[in-house]
């Protein structure tokens, strides 16, 4: 037995110590310690995540890939899940989500189940920006809902955490609103706990998003804080990025000085810490300041040094478009052979294998310059290998597009079977509860005495039920119902062949998916009001802040959102109140984007004297411009159905015109 175990642990010594890099100073003890293949596994994976906030692509890949093979030979599922679950959010930070999403599967089937409660955090929060990345913002927002109610049973780090996955998850599809409520949130508890690196990450995530609600002010505003605890730390290289983006911002509000101390100062921190790599970023802002303040000389040398500086790195596709930029600039000097000659550099990357976009502008800026020496061969020669250059990034977008549907349908088909293993356990969970009522009910003594009052809060929980129950299958019957008489109709027309020319028939199909698309939002709508898990307030604050940002922006209206504080004290919402609350919110955001006409909205929700108070304000044409068609926002069947609504809630509710302009409805109902 002693000798048929040593032989078991032979694989296991051969594959405990491959070529990997060293690890950083931090971990060098702990990897040294550790003796055992188990503590091997451990060792590698605190070493592969320190790589991987470091950005360094080797180091992560190298040692999760060996903490894998190692877990897998032990057996040891969850390790491996581990490993798996970093290669997978590394592919996540560099851009590659269709590389990511099978990895975040595979971890993801392993840690829901099996995994402890940050293994499950961690993974949730990694499919829900892998969702984000992917554009399907409604599961992004789900996982993520469920990753911060999890974090919100653990440690106040990991909380800190899941906030700002949010809010960066937010501010990929554009809404800043609510991106920078996650920030706040994860500032003030990093405040809380004197965690200054997730400060920093934190102001510049706010930074970002007022940045992008042309903010420049506030956005260097928090960028300097930011920059203000990176020094508090003492020289570290995260104060490079800081730099950089104060730089950017200097740039954005032409205070071109300021940009130029900026970018030196970055740049003696890149070289302090040895990052030779990062330089050329620092060469190229100070040569774009330079040309911007008129001093082409200065301008010219460190153009000159951004292309050096990235030769040796092997980033072509950055190199390409560096000597582009180069190229332009000499143009603009009308120093047209410096400009040819740096231009076909770019070109002569690769050719025939490397076509990114930026041989495009190479192109065109060649066939310019050609034009004007009156070379008519060599710029018709340019404007073929820009048709081909085209031809080929269109095939490789769709080829990408392709990948990522694919990738999409995969993930959809992850989140069902994830939802199915809820909703198992929740019977589950049922059951247990009806066999324990029973087993209770033994005690017949207890159920004589109280049988009566018993009964009667019964009869009153029924008549609820019933009430809901009849609501719900009346909204299905008018809603649902039609969208699937419409489908089925359409669908027929369609396979018939009684409709026209295939653009009508495309068109046709289009109006099939949108219809099954709300279908589902509806079906989706029913399922949400009716889980019990959505009882809290903060759950329906999501839901409103997801609905909004779907809907409002791609309509081209701007939306402003104003809860209440993150750190007030939020009481449950009835099943019944909360489910007509969230239906005001639609209807009220359906009849402006239908009929007001308006460019922003702002959406207010209060907690006073145990009410919640919700107003949805536009600033529109309002009630008394009754555009053509705007019966039913001007007063007809959508804002009676918001007033009946909210007095079923328990509540009230006003619509009507504003004093300013615009149009607003507000709704209260018992908390």
């Amino acid at each position: 037995m002693r000798l048929t175990g040593f032989l078991l642990l032979l694989p296991l010594a051969a594959s405990a110590a491959p070529a990997l890099p060293p690890p950083p100073d931090s971990l060098r003890a702990l990897v040294h310690a550790a003796h055992t293949p188990v503590q091997r596994v451990d060792a590698w994976l605190r070493v592969s995540a320190a790589f991987g906030v470091a950005l360094d692509s080797a180091g992560t890949l190298r040692y999760a890939e060996a903490a894998e093979t190692l877990a897998r030979r032990l057996p040891d599922s969850v390790r491996a899940a581990r490993a798996t679950l970093l290669r997978g959010t590394h592919y996540l930070q560099v851009g590659q989500p269709v590389t990511a999403a099978p990895l975040l599967r595979e971890a993801a089937a392993v840690l829901t189940t099996r995994g402890t409660a940050p293994d499950r955090t961690t993974t949730l929060l990694q499919l829900g920006t892998l969702c984000a990345a992917l554009n399907r913002y409604d599961q992004s927002a789900r996982y993520l809902r469920q990753a911060r109610a999890l974090a919100a049973t653990l440690d106040s780090a990991t909380q800190v955490q899941a906030l700002l996955t949010s809010a960066t998850a937010y501010q990929r599809r554009g809404a800043h609103d609510s991106a920078a409520w996650f920030g706040y949130r994860g500032l003030a508890l990093s405040r809380r706990l004197g965690d200054v690196p997730n400060q920093v990450s934190a102001l510049a995530t706010l930074a970002l998003s007022a940045y992008y609600q042309n903010d420049v002010a506030a956005a260097t505003r928090l960028q300097r804080q930011g920059y203000a605890l990176q020094r508090q730390r003492g020289p570290h290289k995260d104060m490079a990025a800081m730099l950089s983006g104060l730089a950017a911002l200097a740039l954005q509000a032409d205070s071109l000085t300021a940009a130029l101390a900026y970018y030196r100062a970055e740049g003696q921190v890149l070289q302090q810490f040895l990052l030779p790599g990062r330089l050329y970023n620092v060469y190229n802002g100070l040569a774009v300041t330079y040309e911007r303040l008129h001093r082409p000389d200065s301008a010219e040398w460190y153009f000159r040094r951004a292309v050096a500086a990235l030769e040796p790195v092997g980033d072509l596709g950055e190199l390409g478009y560096q000597l582009v930029r180069a190229a332009t600039f000499f143009h603009n000097q009308g120093r047209a052979g410096e400009a040819t000659r740096w231009a076909e550099r770019a070109l002569a990357l690769e050719p025939g294998r490397f076509n990114p976009e930026y041989t495009a502008d190479a192109c065109q800026l060649l066939r310019t310059l050609a034009i004007a020496r009156h070379d008519l061969p060599r710029a018709y020669a340019l404007l073929l290998r820009e048709r081909h250059d085209d031809s080929l990034r269109q095939t490789t977008a769709n080829a990408q597009l392709a990948q990522e549907l694919r990738v999409g349908y995969e993930t959809d088909q992850l989140e069902a079977r994830a939802r199915q293993l809820e909703q198992n356990a929740e019977i589950a969970a049922l059951r247990r509860r009806q066999q324990n009522a029973a087993t209770t009910a033994a005690g017949g003594l207890a159920v004589l005495l109280l049988g009566g009052g018993v009964w009667r809060l019964r009869r009153r929980q029924r008549q609820r039920e019933q009430t809901l129950r009849t609501q719900l299958a009346a909204d299905l019957h008018d809603d649902v119902g039609s969208l699937l008489s419409q489908i089925s109709i359409q669908s027929a027309l369609i396979r018939e062949g009684l409709v026209g020319d295939p653009d009508q028939q495309r068109r046709q199909l289009d109006e099939v998916a949108l219809a099954c698309r709300t279908a589902v939002g509806l079906l989706n709508d029913v399922v949400w009001a009716l889980d019990a898990h959505n009882d809290p307030l903060a759950n329906l604050f999501d839901r409103l802040r997801d609905h909004a940002n779907q809907v409002l922006p791609a309509a081209g209206i701007r939306v402003r959102i104003h809860l209440p504080p993150a750190d007030q004290p939020l009481p449950p919402l009835p099943v019944l109140a909360r489910r007509n609350v969230y239906l005001i919110f639609k209807e009220s955001l359906h009849n402006i984007v239908k009929h007001a006409a308006a460019t922003e909205v702002t959406i207010d929700v209060t907690l006073l004297d145990h009410q919640l108070r919700l107003q949805v304000q536009d600033n529109g044409l309002g009630a008394a411009a009754k555009p053509a068609g705007a019966s039913a926002y001007a007063a007809g069947h959508g804002l009676r159905n918001i007033e009946r609504r909210a007095v079923e809630a328990g509540g009230g509710a006003t619509v009507g015109s504003m004093p300013t302009g615009g149009f607003a409805v507000q709704a209260w109902v018992k908390v």
